[in-house]
């Protein structure tokens, strides 16, 4: 009984068995999806058909295109949705992934895709500041990544203030990965700077650690201004602080020499602190005197200078005189020459004179307008045989400045004679040997008259002289009161002779000479010690010669031959510019013509 029972149970389990259905497989879709990467990761979201309750969702991904190596993360599902977010991911770098859902009792993945992540930032290091200045210094940085992307620029960027970006100041220095340099510049001294490296790609740019470092301690910068207000010892000038040098201006002003680049070991001012614009009074120089001056400002760093300028002060003109000529009884031109107008207009110029010495413009004076170069005037009103002292002025701002003194005698009234002999007046000049030298020349009949010429040794005057003409050449004796030789006793008679070498000496030993004009006419004026005197007339005798020359033969021969012809000695004078050239020895050739002026014992 108990064996039919458990086979009747064997036999209904065995048909309920076969009477069930088998159950269908299961359905897991992705049916939208979306892919938002970045340089490091992914974000993949979306909705799929799963017709079982999963009890888990996954994502695989790997770089392997059949996820041999692949990653695993959990997939967050609300609903018929789902969203994983992939971290750790390297830049610009193909990932392919898959899905897969786990039920109860099955396992179920989708088909592959794949995704890219984006490129990312560079990774850049910043190096050290070093070589630190007063405007400049050096650094530079290393690219150790580009990111995955082409690092299109790199350098340094750098403000006072931190974390310093490509908006401020920065360099350039090249592309790609590796280490760079970098110069900055055009900083300002003694101030504190904040650097960082950065590198650029695709991605955007990439920023370095923060570095910092403060410039040295410059030198001020200064600027010399203009030198104003010139006078003969003072002058005013001053300058300008542009940059204090990143250190206070403890001290500021101009310095000034006669040498070029004037420093603070000689003169100098002190005109106050800080940076700016200062005015400076320069004092204690020498008048018409060339200086130098420039601006100096002074800070921790040191000294600097500003340029150096040139100047000279004012002081009085000068003036010289050049010659007195056209000397008269009773006037004189003077031609004067002021050479330097003392820095300032010359705004009159003339002459003074006076019969005492130490004149000033209040004696007699006369001007001649003003400003620098030669000038003439004529003295007029003087006292016949009168000595007077001149000087030369010219006036500027400053005052009056004065030439050298000089003097000049007006020539006399006409000489009385001492006498006369044989109805020719003479004058006794004092001379120690009584010599008695008459008031003109043979020929004349007054003292305005030159007279005639003669050749040496002959006593008839000729229309020309030549060489070929003169019949004195063998004379060897001296002639002096021989009437056939001597013009002076042939034509005067009585004591009249022509003078000796030793008697015309006489008169250059012991008589003043001087060029005077004489009735319109240049005269050489002789002054005998007892204050008489005698004109020797000047006339030209040698063609394209210009001075006048006042000669006169004496009785003397000469054994000197030049160019084959005897000569003889004569009183041979002459006035070049109005200055007194003379021999009274000369040798001159025997054919030549001059006067003859007769004295008497």
């Amino acid at each position: 009984m108990r064996d039919d029972l458990l086979f009747a149970i064997l036999v209904t389990c065995v048909f309920l068995s076969a009477c069930r259905k088998d159950p269908k497989p299961d359905v897991f879709k992705i049916t939208e999806v979306e892919t938002t990467a970045s340089s490091t990761g992914a974000e993949i979201k979306g909705s799929y058909i799963f017709n079982s309750i999963p009890n888990e969702m996954k994502i695989l991904y790997g770089k392997d295109d059949d996820l041999s190596n692949a990653l695993a993360s959990e997939v967050d599902i609300n609903g018929d949705e789902f969203k994983v977010v992939i971290d750790g991911l390297e830049s610009k770098t193909n990932y392919h992934y898959c899905f897969e859902c786990i039920a109860s009792h099955s396992s179920i993945k989708t088909a592959t895709k794949s995704f890219m992540t984006l490129a990312g930032r560079p990774t850049v290091i910043t190096n050290e500041i070093f070589d630190i200045g007063t405007d400049a210094a050096k650094g530079g940085g290393i690219v150790t990544d580009d990111g995955g992307a082409m690092v299109t620029s790199r350098g340094i960027c750098w403000s006072h203030n931190q974390n310093p970006t490509t908006d401020d100041r920065h360099t350039t220095d090249g592309d790609g990965t590796g280490e760079f340099a970098s110069e900055i510049t055009k900083l300002s001294s003694n101030t504190k700077y904040y650097v960082r490296a950065y590198a650029a790609n695709e991605a955007g740019t990439a920023y370095g650690e923060e570095k910092c470092f403060t410039t040295e301690v410059g030198l001020p910068t200064v600027i010399t201004s203009d030198v104003s207000e010139i006078m003969d010892s003072t002058a005013r000038c001053g300058g300008i602080v542009t940059n204090d040098g990143g250190s206070e201006i403890t001290a500021r002003g101009v310095c000034w020499g006669t040498s070029k680049f004037p420093t603070l070991s000689g003169p100098h001012t002190n005109d106050g602190t800080g940076t700016g614009e200062f005015t400076s009074e320069m004092s204690g120089m020498r008048p018409n005197t060339e200086y130098y001056v420039r601006a100096y400002a002074t800070n921790a760093a040191g000294t600097i200078y500003g340029d150096n300028i040139k100047f000279t002060t004012i002081g009085l003109p000068m003036v010289s005189i050049v010659n007195i000529s056209d000397l008269t009884r009773t006037s004189a031109t003077m031609l004067a020459y002021v050479t330097y107008e003392g820095g300032t207009e010359v705004t009159a110029r003339g002459v003074c004179w006076s019969v005492n010495p130490n004149l000033t413009t209040e004696d007699h004076h006369s001007s001649d307008g003003g400003g620098i170069g030669e000038f003439s005037i004529e003295m007029t009103g003087l006292v016949p045989n009168t000595k007077y002292y001149v000087r030369a002025y010219a006036t500027n701002e400053l005052g009056t400045a004065y030439s050298e003194e000089e003097s000049l005698i007006t020539v006399p009234e006409e000489q009385e004679p001492t006498g006369y002999i044989n109805g020719r007046p003479y004058v006794d000049l004092g001379l120690p040997s009584g010599l008695k030298w008459a008031m003109y020349n043979v020929g004349a009949s007054s003292t305005t008259d030159c007279g005639d010429t003669y050749a040496w040794g002959e006593i008839e005057t000729k229309s020309s002289y030549t060489p070929n003409n003169c019949s004195s050449y063998g004379l060897a004796e001296d002639i002096s009161g021989d009437a056939r030789y001597d013009a002076a006793r042939a034509k005067w008679s009585s004591t009249w002779r022509m003078p000796t070498i030793d008697e015309a000496k006489e008169l250059e030993e012991y008589c003043t000479l001087r060029w005077v004009v004489y009735n319109g006419d240049e005269w050489l004026m002789i002054t005998g010690p007892n204050g008489n005197y005698i004109f020797l007339p000047a006339r030209t005798h040698y063609e394209n010669h210009s001075e006048l020359r006042a000669t006169s033969w004496t009785s003397t021969p000469s054994s000197w031959i030049h160019y084959q012809y005897t000569t003889a000695y004569c009183i041979y004078t002459h006035n070049i510019n109005d200055i007194w050239y003379g021999y009274f020895d000369n040798k001159e050739e025997r054919w030549r013509g001059r006067n003859i002026r007769p004295v008497s014992d």
